[in-house]
This record gives structure tokens, C-alpha cells and sequence, in this order.
């Protein structure tokens, strides 16, 4: 982005903490950057309930009167933290240094989240009011809404998916059926009734069925019960070594 992109950008921002008062995806600080990782969680997972692209933390706007007063914070001093290891799933974010009426500005520019909260060392963070605090704080329903946000499945990975996201009974059920179901190529059909049933019930059908396709995947890496003979979007899921 250009410095007057920037520049407009953070004129609308100001505007609109001004109509609005205080908002999800929009946060304005002088110089604290403490707790970097945990606002971008929180502006991420603001900026889908608001159905907005993107959440922006704003360096050197005064969280009082909305005054643009500059920041004594360095571009530098935030990507020394390097937070992006520690955020789950992968978000983009990006920081931008430049000047308004003279006074310098850091923006951060978040990406929403989406399918599921932005967690930082495995905590979800959102915004009420003018606090930082806690995604279960929220209502059920607004975390609903991040789970079932809108999300391009063929773009994302099964890196992330882990077997710890469902409890060993359900693991412990999916392994006999591999084990009863070994002669037959049909088995998949069985493990996937069983697993669907311990997902969230907020998930939606596509969530859930994106989420089983991950945890067979991460299975193969772990245990080595089944591997995929197809590809990514035709995944063949066989017993290994069955033809």
C-alpha cells in the first residue's frame, strides 16, 4: 500500500471508531505493544463476526478522544516478536510504517478468521467493548458464526489438523472399524458416521466433513493404519497395502 493509501485508510478507521465508538475488528493504542499475538487473535476473530476482511491495530491513535498523537512503537519492534509461529491456524497479517499530520503510525492489518477462531499459544481472544478478553466469553452463537464463516476448503491444508482434536474412545472406535472393514474398500462410509458424531455440533456439514478428511489424513502420517492411493480432491482412503 501506497503512504496515501495508508493515510486514507487510517482516516476511515478514525472515522469510523468515531461513528461507532468501539469496535470488533478495530484497535488504537499510543506505544503499548504488549500482548501483540493475543490482539491479532482478537481483532482476527472480530473482524469475521463483523463480516469484515480484515481487523487493523493502530499504533499512535489515542484510545480516548481518537486523535492522531504518533507512536514511539517501531515496525521493527513488532516483527522482532515473530508471533506468526505461535498463531493457529496460519493468519496474514502485515505492518505498515508511515507519517500522519507528521506523526508516526504503525498499522497492522489483519486477516479474519475463518472456519474457526485465530488462536495465539493456544488461546482464542476476542473484543468486548474496549476489552480484550476471552473467545468463550462470547454468546454460543457468535462463536458459531466463526466456525460456519464462509471458507474456500480446496485452498487449506491438512497441516493443522491433529488426532487430539477428537477423544480416544472415538480414535479407539475408528481403529476396529479398520480392522473389521479391512477386506472391504467400503469401510470409510462407517468411520465416517462415527466420527461426525463427536464433532462440534456448531460445525457445519462441509466443516465437518473437511475436518474427517483431515484427521484421516493426520492418521496415516501417525499410525500408518490407512494411506490415500488418490489425491487431494479425490482422496481414496484404503487399509495399507490394500489394493
Amino acid at each position: 500500500m501506497t503512504e496515501n493509501e495508508l493515510q486514507q485508510l487510517t482516516a476511515e478507521i478514525i472515522k469510523e471508531l468515531k461513528n461507532d465508538g468501539e469496535s470488533e475488528y478495530i484497535e488504537r493504542k499510543i506505544s503499548d505493544s504488549r500482548f501483540f499475538g493475543e490482539y491479532v487473535s482478537a481483532l482476527s476473530n472480530g473482524a469475521c463476526l463483523r463480516n469484515e476482511e480484515f481487523g487493523y491495530l493502530v499504533f499512535g491513535v489515542n484510545d480516548k478522544n481518537r486523535k492522531v498523537e504518533g507512536t514511539s512503537v517501531k515496525r521493527s519492534d513488532l516483527e522482532r516478536i515473530n508471533i506468526k509461529r505461535l498463531l493457529e491456524p496460519k493468519v496474514s497479517y502485515w505492518i505498515y510504517s508511515f507519517y500522519v499530520d507528521s506523526e508516526p503510525i504503525i498499522l497492522v492489518k489483519i486477516s479474519a478468521a475463518k472456519g474457526e477462531p485465530t488462536f495465539y499459544e493456544g488461546q482464542a481472544y476476542a473484543r468486548v467493548g474496549e476489552d480484550k478478553t476471552s473467545l468463550k466469553n462470547l454468546s454460543s452463537e457468535q462463536i458459531r458464526k466463526i466456525y460456519n464463516s464462509t471458507i474456500d476448503w480446496s485452498s487449506i491444508t491438512s497441516d493443522n489438523a491433529k488426532i487430539d482434536d477428537l477423544d480416544e474412545l472415538a480414535l479407539k472406535k475408528a481403529r476396529e472399524k479398520f480392522k473389521e472393514k479391512r477386506e472391504n474398500s467400503s469401510y470409510l462410509k462407517d468411520i465416517d458416521e462415527i466420527l461426525i458424531n463427536q464433532l462440534p455440533g456448531f460445525l457445519s456439514a462441509e466443516a465437518k466433513k473437511k475436518k474427517i478428511e483431515n484427521l484421516l489424513q493426520e492418521m496415516s502420517k501417525k499410525d500408518q493404519t490407512i494411506k490415500n492411493y488418490g489425491n487431494a480432491k479425490s482422496p481414496k482412503w484404503k487399509k495399507l497395502g490394500e489394493n
